[in-house]
């Protein structure tokens, strides 16, 4: 099993986590002695969610490109591979705008959430909060990648 970044890669095996920042030794292991193994993309993900342990998404530069591509049949697939992810119980780990694609997709309904600032008054069902990372159930999410380092000791301790 594994985590998957819906960045770009997938992460594999349950032993292998992203990396937290000033945590890397001179092998590449973290600070837990993991070293992260690329496997995927997201493009093959569909139908072998069991596979994997938990969910990321990595917002970025990525909300501008999907608002204008959201109608697209990758970016389609992507939402539904994060919605299976969600009913299967798994960790959901975001920032920036990870939160309003839970919230637009219903899985994050009366679920607390740190998001960016901006998107606070655009989300409905979930909770917006001015937290810099929050865990609430399955969902771990921070309002920027500035306030990952808050959510990262909770990731990292959820997926032992």
């Amino acid at each position: 099993s594994g985590t998957v970044p819906l960045s770009g890669s997938i992460f594999r095996e349950r032993d292998s986590v992203p990396h937290v920042r000033g945590g890397r030794d001179a092998a590449g292991d973290d600070q837990l002695g993991r070293r992260p193994r690329l496997d995927d993309t997201v493009s093959r993900l569909a139908g072998r969610e069991e596979e994997y342990d938990a969910l990321v998404f990595a917002c970025g530069d990525a909300m501008p490109k999907f608002a204008e591509n959201a109608d697209k049949p990758f970016n389609r697939e992507m939402l539904r591979i994060m919605k299976r992810f969600a009913e299967q119980g798994k960790p959901m780990i975001g920032h920036c705008a990870a939160a309003l694609l839970y919230d637009n997709l219903g899985i994050a309904r009366g679920r607390r959430v740190a998001l960016h600032p901006f998107l606070k008054t655009v989300v409905r069902e979930c909770i917006p909060t001015d937290d810099k990372a929050v865990v609430d159930g399955n969902f771990y999410t921070a309002q920027t990648e500035n306030t990952l380092s808050e959510l990262m000791p909770r990731v990292l301790q959820a997926l032992k």
